[in-house]
């Protein structure tokens, strides 16, 4: 059944933006140890290091946000940072799952 579950995702070249969902009352700052733990191994395999930095910044949806806003502004961080060329796509970033 997993620890969480993820809604979007996107990749930027110095952090990641994740909207996901705790399961039961597992903690946050234990479950992020586990993703940053996992994401470290997965590419070491592939001969990439990461050194991820203490912590995180958490930010919890509010009642006036919809779901779709929310998605929305994590997949637009590459547009924002401007990543994009012209017409170009990311492949850094998607939806995994629907929570609407």
């Amino acid at each position: 059944m997993g620890y969480y579950r993820l809604y979007a995702y996107c990749v930027m070249p110095d952090h990641v933006h994740l909207a996901i969902r705790l399961r039961d009352k597992l903690d946050l700052s234990e479950t992020v140890g586990l993703l940053k733990r996992s994401i470290r191994r997965a590419v070491a395999l592939q001969g990439i290091e990461i050194a991820w930095q203490r912590g995180y910044v958490d930010r919890i949806v509010r009642d006036y946000e919809t779901p779709q806003e929310v998605i929305k502004y994590i997949l637009g961080n590459p547009d924002r940072a401007g990543l994009l060329a012209s017409g170009g796509a990311y492949p850094y970033r998607g939806v995994v799952d629907l929570w609407w």
